[in-house]
């Protein structure tokens, strides 16, 4: 008896411990099909499929980390510079509706200037700067006709500022359906009757296999693609949460922020060092993040529910490992990549002041809070698969002991 309940009671057990596992690797975005950064790389963070940098351009600040800068000073005709990402084998690219939103700065004045192409001649969707304006450009046969018909933004966005380019498209007939633009979260027109095809390559800065004449002198940060149309909401939360200068936040995070609200009451998440919960009875504006007293709050339904982040939640300055400690494990990371350029703001290499070099400023904001944090227990709890080998010895050991007894 006492070797079945024994024996039963480690085997729940171990069971539990291999749940954990699994939900500890499992991807918390479903509808962000790719993600990509652009911090120095052409990377899909989602793993769907990463892109190949062309022409050599070069790696900036950006408007979240860092960005690449295309084409400057490059005559139309002339430019070599954009990143081609491959169509997926699974089609994970090629939904029936979509959302592609891109940060961009630029002064181009130019016609039909690519910030993200899908689109080969009378098919599929880019956002584009065309002489001043945003637009978001379903293929619908008449891609060179001119702008009526497409969505276009309603103030010029080449004056050398960051602006958040969204456009979305819905499949309601076949491959019929409207197509809407946002500026800076802010929705600037929606067309009807627009066509989108399958156009197989995408392309960050325009569409330079068919022409260099599309391709931006730019700088473009954060692009990511949806297999759905974002809410008002969504698109205007995805420039609020990046335009704060405290929270900062990329596509990606805000995908994690809307997977909370999704995910309905009692849901909370860690997102970037600070924890969300789910939340009812909020106001504000939809998609308008409110701070108060260290609080932030994120209406995204007209029912008033949304998320919010206590105060105090954010990262520690100084703790580089996240370990809830400024110490010397952090003093450490800063020496290991002292005088080296990393990527900016990246804290496992040492650079929390993110100027993308490790020096001075970075030993700085350790020694300022040196000492700050709770000191790691020195018999902490082991990570989980060490508990689930723990776990399983613990009921082979017990198996035997019983087997003696009996």
């Amino acid at each position: 008896m006492r070797f079945m309940m024994m024996h039963g009671l480690m085997k729940q057990a171990c069971c539990w411990m291999v749940g954990v596992l699994i939900l500890s690797t499992a991807s918390a975005r479903a509808d962000l099909i790719s993600y990509y950064t652009l911090d120095g790389t052409a990377a899909d963070a989602e793993g769907v499929q990463d892109g190949v940098i062309n022409g050599g351009p070069a790696v900036v600040a950006g408007k979240i980390g860092q960005a690449f800068s295309f084409n400057e000073g490059v005559a139309q005709g002339s430019r070599t510079q954009n990143i081609t990402i491959e169509d997926p084998a699974g089609g994970e690219h090629r939904p029936e509706d979509i959302t592609l939103s891109a940060w961009v700065k630029t002064t181009d004045d130019g016609a039909w200037r690519g910030v993200v192409d899908k689109i080969a001649f009378s098919y599929g969707i880019s956002l584009s700067v065309h002489d001043t304006y945003a637009l978001v450009v379903p293929g619908d046969g008449d891609y060179y006709a001119g702008v009526d018909g497409f969505p276009k933004s309603l103030a010029a966005v080449n004056d050398g500022q960051w602006h958040l380019i969204t456009g979305t498209f819905a499949t309601e007939d076949g491959h019929v359906g409207p197509a809407t633009l946002y500026v800076d979260g802010i929705l600037q027109e929606t067309e009807t009757n627009q066509y989108l095809g399958n156009a197989v390559t995408m392309n960050i800065t325009g569409d330079i296999p068919v022409s260099s004449n599309y391709a931006i002198d730019g700088v473009i940060d954060d692009v990511g693609l949806w297999n759905h149309v974002l809410t008002d909401a969504e698109a205007r939360a995805l420039y609020t949460l990046a335009d704060n200068t405290t929270l900062n936040y990329g596509l990606g995070n805000a995908q994690d922020v809307f997977d909370i609200h999704n995910a309905g009451p009692g849901s909370s998440a860690d997102v970037a060092g600070r924890t969300w919960y789910y939340e009812t009875g909020l106001s504000g504006g939809l998609g308008e993040l409110v701070e108060s007293g260290g609080e932030y709050h994120l209406q995204l339904d007209e029912s008033g529910s949304g998320v919010y982040a206590a105060a105090g939640g954010g990262p520690l300055a100084g703790d580089l490992n996240d370990d809830g400690f400024v110490g010397g494990d952090d003093l450490d990371i800063v020496r290991s990549f002292w005088g080296q350029n990393v990527t900016a703001g990246d804290l496992l290499s040492g650079d929390p002041s993110g100027d993308g070099f490790v020096g001075g400023d970075d030993l700085d904001i350790v020694r300022a809070n040196w000492g700050q944090g709770t000191p790691p227990a020195p018999n902490a709890i082991p990570e989980p698969s060490s508990l689930l080998l723990l776990v399983c010895a613990l009921s082979s050991l017990a198996f035997r002991f019983t087997r003696k007894s009996m």
